[in-house]
């Protein structure tokens, strides 16, 4: 609603990454996929808020024909990844792109919508495993980003593309290799990664040092296959979720929201990150279950300020680490070895450097070999990209790239037509 803007707004919020169907799209939908139309209205009716509060957005295709994953974000939950192994629907999948672009330019060409979307993400979290298979992610990205670039200029949108590779070395060679052999059609496509400390990665016991460790030691190094290769790099998603119980204690939702922050800020590529989510709707019977995963609801809640963002120092990693008793020179050592999205984390003696972490995870791995320990920079991320991909990057970064990348998610909008106030 209007009214959440305005509060996002307050927070210091900028940018809206809003996740959409293919359904929505009119040229790609059919009634027997089983899904119900309509929803671009409320998609053009946002942006015409978000318009007059000076909010830009990020279109992304998150929900593809026959499903680009087995999760329920694809609009089923499926056993069977069918985008990646039916030809029809690989290819309406690419027509959706098209679609997509199509419809950010009529949003161009309207009085009410004119400027506010400022790029598209072209898929999103396939499952690897399809990275290189002959209906696969590879594939898809070589034919669809000409696709899109051919009607979305570099000059004002950004493509996002998705990968979910750990550690994410080889999809990170990919893109630095197709931005040398096509700059045309790859300038301003920006890698798009999402960092979660849930899901598999927190174990017991839990306490917020295990996340403040992995946030201020170990997650640069997860990013460092992407920004060691000069890539622009946004963290499409992010949360304040744990997976575990007492994370309202000791102010610790706002000092990992700052952490997580400082860390974009201060690793050289990161153009911007959102925050997933901007707001759910928390079961009455239970208020606190998935309370972390939503924005206002902790800010509602007083574990968050409703001005949280001015008040952060981003240009220093971890800004508060000193107050809670750590230092960034107790970082565990990830020299000489791999790390994975779920490789440990703890304070205090050095982890073993002679033996890399095991993975089940196909990947090709590669040794870290960024320091433990960020500086910050006077250099804004508009200026170091604004020379190698022109404005969209710059514009999206903003004359103070400290406040123009603080962005969330809009989960509902496009993935569940529902009447909105």
């Amino acid at each position: 609603s209007p009214e959440h803007l305005d509060r996002l707004v307050r927070f210091g919020i900028s940018h809206v990454r809003i996740p959409l169907g293919y359904w929505m799209l009119e040229p790609v939908y059919t009634v027997s996929d089983g899904f119900v139309a309509g929803g671009e209205w409320y998609l053009a009716r946002a942006l015409g808020w978000m318009k007059v509060r000076g909010i830009k957005a990020v279109l992304d295709l998150h929900a593809m024909p026959g499903a680009q994953a087995t999760d329920s974000f694809t609009g089923k939950k499926v056993a069977e990844v069918a985008f990646f192994q039916d030809e029809e629907h690989f290819q309406r999948g690419k027509e959706a792109v098209e679609a997509l672009a199509d419809l950010v330019l009529a949003y161009e060409a309207s009085a009410s919508t004119a400027g506010v979307v400022v790029g598209i993400q072209l898929l999103n979290e396939p499952l690897h495993a399809f990275w290189d298979t002959p209906m696969g992610i590879r594939a898809f990205y070589e034919d669809a980003v000409p696709r899109a670039r051919r009607k979305l200029g570099a000059d004002r949108y950004m493509l996002l593309l998705s990968f979910m590779d750990s550690p994410h070395s080889g999809t990170a060679a990919w893109l630095a290799e197709r931005r040398r052999q096509d700059p045309e059609n790859f300038a301003a496509v920006v890698y798009d990664a999402h960092m979660y400390h849930s899901f598999g990665d927190n174990a017991e016991p839990w306490s917020a040092d295990v996340d403040t460790c992995k946030t201020c030691c170990r997650d640069l190094h997860i990013l460092e296959p992407v920004s060691s290769l000069g890539l622009p790099l946004v963290v499409g998603e992010f949360s304040l979720a744990t997976g575990f119980g007492g994370w309202g204690q000791n102010g610790f939702p706002q000092m990992f929201l700052d952490n997580q922050w400082s860390l974009f800020n201060t690793t050289s590529g990161v153009v911007g990150s959102f925050l997933w989510n901007f707001r759910l709707l928390l079961a009455e019977a239970r208020p606190r279950w998935y309370l972390e995963w939503s924005l206002l609801d902790l800010v509602d809640a007083g574990y968050l300020a409703e001005d949280g963002a001015y008040g952060s120092d981003l240009a220093v990693l971890c800004p508060d680490l000193p107050n809670s008793g750590k230092v960034l020179g107790k970082c565990p050592s990830y020299e000489s070895q791999v790390v994975y999205w779920d490789s440990p984390c703890g304070w205090g003696p050095l982890l073993n450097t002679t033996t890399a972490t095991t993975s089940t995870r196909t990947s090709t791995a590669t040794t870290s070999t960024a320091t433990t320990t960020a500086t910050a920079t006077t250099t804004t991320t508009a200026e170091i990209f604004d020379d190698i991909d022109g404005g969209a990057i710059a514009s999206w970064c903003g004359p103070r790239c400290e406040w123009g990348r603080l962005g969330v998610a809009v989960a509902a909008l496009g993935l569940a037509v529902a009447a909105a106030e």
